[in-house]
């Protein structure tokens, strides 16, 4: 049984960020209701060059042991459209409709919630520290710079 037991949480942390298409799931709206998921950098920049830059917020990672201070454009909370995340980032996201619908669903749908789903196991802490390695990168800080100029802004979030 504790072979069974590490093989299937070394298959959880390891499987590929692929979005899944669930009919019925909550997983999605239940991230939505509490803290907006994070785009793949190529998904904001497509995002930001459709328009919708000025509606997407600045969210971060903190720095820890793994990964410096991080800035990521995410699906905004409710009041911080085109503005910096709040220190706490909770909230409900923006985009999430008077019917529980994601208003970007189907075109910009952000890739942290593409994966929440009730059938497919992804370890939740793993998947947001993958999201920020994404955005630790020459790209990632490409479509940063992108986002602060869709929203005049300039430097780190801290100026």
């Amino acid at each position: 049984m504790f072979p069974t037991t590490i093989a299937s949480l070394i298959d959880t942390v390891n499987k590929p960020l692929t979005p899944v298409h669930c009919p019925g799931c909550t997983k999605g709206q239940e991230y939505c209701e509490h803290k907006p998921g994070w785009f793949a950098p190529s998904e904001a920049e497509a995002a930001i060059k459709d328009g919708f830059g000025r509606r997407l917020m600045l969210d971060y990672w903190d720095a820890d042991g793994q990964l410096p201070y991080t800035e990521v454009v995410s699906a905004p909370i409710i009041g911080y459209e085109g503005n910096v995340a709040p220190h706490d980032p909770l909230g409900i996201c923006a985009f999430l409709t008077e019917n529980k619908q994601c208003e970007l669903h189907g075109k910009f749908k952000p890739l942290e919630c593409g994966v929440a789903c009730c059938k497919v196991k992804y370890d939740d802490s793993n998947v947001h520290f993958r999201m920020a390695q994404m955005w630790d990168s020459d790209e990632g800080r490409r479509v940063v710079a992108l986002w602060k100029k869709a929203n005049s802004m300039k430097g780190n979030s801290d100026d």
